[in-house]
């Protein structure tokens, strides 16, 4: 009995990755659209509990979006649903140590960026997006995600 516990324990984890996957990547797709003027300043993170995270290196734009939050918040839930996003919060990285210098390496990149280079590079290898959810790049057929979702639901 623990066995299946254990392997429902995992696939409930595998699909909840698999959702909030999806779900970043689509407002990763829509951020310009969502966000506004704060789509260039603002990165979209994470999604892990139905909280959105984002991360900003200028506080200034902080203090905006926490301005702006129940607006996006609404935007948001229009968009993928009302309940998808319950909270957003917002990280500031900071490229000031405390001893006054600046950090020399370039400022993280951001999940979006990150996401854009690295469909870029699968595309250079051959690899086409998954037939089922069009967001993850496979060697053909159905991405990882999406093999895992419909395993579940057939079981």
């Amino acid at each position: 009995m623990d066995k299946l516990g254990d392997t429902l324990g995992r696939i409930k984890a595998v699909s909840t990755v698999s959702r909030n996957h999806h779900l970043v990547s689509q407002i990763v797709k829509a951020w310009r659209d969502l966000a506004g003027k704060l789509a260039d300043d603002i990165s979209v993170e994470w999604v892990r509990d139905k909280v959105l995270y984002l991360s900003c290196t200028n506080s200034l734009w902080i203090s905006e979006a926490e301005f702006i939050k129940p607006r996006l918040l609404e935007r948001i839930g229009a968009e993928f649903g009302k309940n998808v996003i319950k909270s957003i919060k917002i990280r500031y990285f900071d490229p000031i140590r405390s001893d006054g210098s600046v950090m020399t390496a370039p400022v993280p990149k951001s999940l979006q960026q990150l996401i854009l280079e690295s469909n870029f590079a699968r595309r250079e290898q051959g690899m086409s997006l998954c037939d089922a959810c069009g967001d993850v790049y496979c060697n053909g057929g159905q991405c990882i995600f999406c093999k895992v979702k419909s395993q579940s639901t057939q079981g």
